[in-house]
């Protein structure tokens, strides 16, 4: 009987390190190690923007901003947006914009305003597959730091999403 106990519990630390042995020679691929495309950003995604704006140019005093929104990426280096903002206070809601994005190989990428777009560009990083971006404005008129998580993608059967900015629901 005790050698049949022992006999179990050699097989089962046998296969417990053979478990163990495979993740350790097998870790984890990661996006950037696969290389990211422009058509992983793909779907709509909320936005949160918090930071600071130079009231008329740099060298100005900085008034605090925020925005909320949706953002839709199309997959081919296209993205809209619909945000509502404030700056120093002064809210405003319907505004609109377009970019050009690249996604790198490495999941890094750049966001360009399309012509007509007032802003500036911006530099972000997607995790989570893309479920996730995270963007930082890298123009000389603000300090924005801004994160987006994906509500739906492309293709999905989501018809509509509900936004919350500051406990008020705005249906889209």
């Amino acid at each position: 009987m005790r050698t049949g106990r022992v006999l179990v519990l050699v097989i089962g630390l046998l296969l417990l390190a053979a478990v163990v042995a495979m993740q350790l020679g097998n870790p984890p691929v990661l996006n950037a190690q696969r290389g990211c495309t422009n058509q992983m950003l793909r779907g709509s995604y909320g936005l949160h923007l918090q930071g600071w704006f130079y009231q008329s140019g740099p060298g100005s005093a900085r008034v605090p901003a925020a925005q909320v929104g949706l953002v839709v990426f199309d997959g081919a280096g296209n993205m809209t947006l619909r945000v509502t903002t404030s700056i120093d206070g002064d809210v405003s809601s319907g505004g609109t914009g377009h970019y050009n994005y690249r996604v790198n190989p490495d999941c890094t990428g750049s966001l360009v305003p399309a012509v007509g777009t007032d802003g500036g560009p911006a530099d972000f990083t997607l995790v989570d597959n893309a479920k996730q971006i995270l963007i930082i404005g890298a123009g000389t008129e603000s300090t924005l730091a801004v994160s987006g998580k994906q509500v739906w993608s492309i293709g999905t059967a989501a018809e509509e999403i509900a936004m919350v900015w500051s406990g008020v629901a705005i249906r889209q």
